[in-house]
């Protein structure tokens, strides 16, 4: 065996995850919240702080973690969260989708509320809000030093998910291979407060890649009214 070899058996042997091989694919949910807007806050804020703004919002991403999911990369305006092993429940992945958009907005009302400092002026003009990439599907998990590193098809897939031809910009993205591990009767229960709607875009060596989507919009009644319980259903979207 020649030098080569022996650094990738340490690497392999150093990467080994429990009950798992690190060049072994295990099934996995990718879960990726990301800031809509955030290039433009950035440039055009003209605030210093707006950096540090950012920065809150993606330690409050961390924080309203009700999944267990593990962190694997901060990639500049966004979060990439997975989970190795079954799918949860799509009623436990809208709970948790709708805690970190709701958690997201209470606290840019927070800061905005300080009518007097540039970051609340830029967030009035220049809005932030929040877009949920789901995926379900097989990774590879390595260890490179201290990092943990995920890679295979699906990880492309759910990066790539997140450039797509949705209308809007505040919105949950479930893709088919997550889709396909629901019922679809327990899909439209979950999904009873806003509409699930299909859509596809095609990606360049992955094709065309269907998804469904919904939008957070109606969420926004729960900051307006904070009496209300981020779990009730906020009546039935309109068909």
């Amino acid at each position: 065996m020649g030098l080569l070899d022996d650094l990738r058996a340490d690497r392999r042997a150093a990467g080994e995850l429990p009950r798992s091989g690190a060049d072994k694919q295990q099934p996995a949910l990718l879960l990726i919240p990301d800031i809509s807007g955030f290039t433009r806050f950035i440039e055009e804020s003209g605030s210093v702080q707006a950096p540090f703004l950012v920065a809150d919002l993606l330690e409050i991403l961390i924080e309203a973690n009700t999944l267990n999911l593990q962190v694997n990369e901060i990639q500049g305006d966004a979060v990439l969260f997975y989970r190795l092993g079954p799918p949860p429940p799509v009623a436990e992945l809208v709970r948790q989708c709708r805690r970190i958009y709701l958690d997201f907005q209470n606290y840019l009302r927070i800061v905005a509320r300080d009518t007097g400092s540039e970051l609340a002026a830029a967030l009035h003009e220049l809005a932030l809000t929040l877009k949920i990439v789901v995926h379900y599907g097989r990774v590879s998990v390595a260890r490179i030093r201290e990092y943990t590193k995920l890679m295979g098809r699906d990880v492309i897939v759910v990066h790539r998910l997140l450039k797509n031809n949705i209308t809007g910009s505040e919105y949950i993205l479930l893709s088919e291979g997550y889709l396909a591990t629901q019922d679809p009767a327990a899909l439209r229960q979950a999904f009873s407060w806003t509409r699930l709607l299909p859509g596809a875009t095609y990606y360049e060596y992955l094709g065309e890649t269907p998804y469904h989507y919904a939008s957070l919009s109606p969420l926004r009644l729960l900051l307006n009214s904070p009496e209300i319980d981020d779990d009730v259903p906020l009546g039935r979207a309109a068909p």
